[in-house]
C-alpha cells in the first residue's frame, strides 16, 4: 500500500501548485503569465498522474478489500464521488496545457480553473481530514 507520509507530501506539493494558479485567476495576470500557468499545468498534471495512481490503483483498492468496516465505507464513498478526476483534469490539462490555448479565451479559463481547483481541493481536503486520520 502506498505510504501514508509520501501521500501527505504529495498532497502538499499539489496544493502548492494548485495556489500558483488560484493566485493567478485575474484576467490580466493570466494573460501576462500564460506561459507560466500553461507550464504549471503540465508539471500539476505529472504529480497528479504519480499521486492518484497510487490512490485510485493501489491505496483504494486495498482499502475496500480491507477489514476495517469505516475506513471500507469512506474508500467505496469517495471512490464513488472522487474517482473520476483523473479524467476531469487530463481533460483540463489537454485543453490548457499550451499558453495559446489559454489566451483562446481568458474567461473559459478562469472558470474551468476554478471548477478544477475546488475538485482538487475538496478531494485533498477530504482524504486528508477523513480518511488519511484513520490510516
Amino acid at each position: 500500500m502506498a505510504n501514508k507520509n509520501d501521500l501527505i507530501r504529495q498532497h502538499k506539493e499539489i496544493r502548492e501548485m494548485i495556489d500558483f494558479l488560484k493566485n493567478h485567476l485575474q484576467e490580466s495576470k493570466v494573460r501576462s503569465e500564460a506561459s507560466h500557468l500553461a507550464q504549471n499545468i503540465s508539471f500539476l498534471a505529472g504529480k497528479l498522474r504519480i499521486h492518484l495512481i497510487s490512490e485510485d490503483d493501489s491505496l483504494y483498492p486495498r482499502l475496500l478489500e480491507g477489514n476495517d468496516a469505516k475506513v471500507k465505507e469512506i474508500a467505496e464513498r469517495f471512490s464513488k464521488e472522487m474517482g473520476n478526476l483523473s479524467q476531469v483534469f487530463t481533460a483540463y490539462k489537454v485543453k490548457y496545457n499550451i499558453s495559446s490555448r489559454i489566451l483562446t479565451n481568458v474567461d473559459a479559463y478562469i472558470s474551468d480553473t476554478k471548477g478544477i481547483v475546488e475538485a482538487l481541493e475538496n478531494r485533498i481536503s477530504r482524504e486528508d481530514k477523513e480518511l488519511y486520520v484513520l490510516l
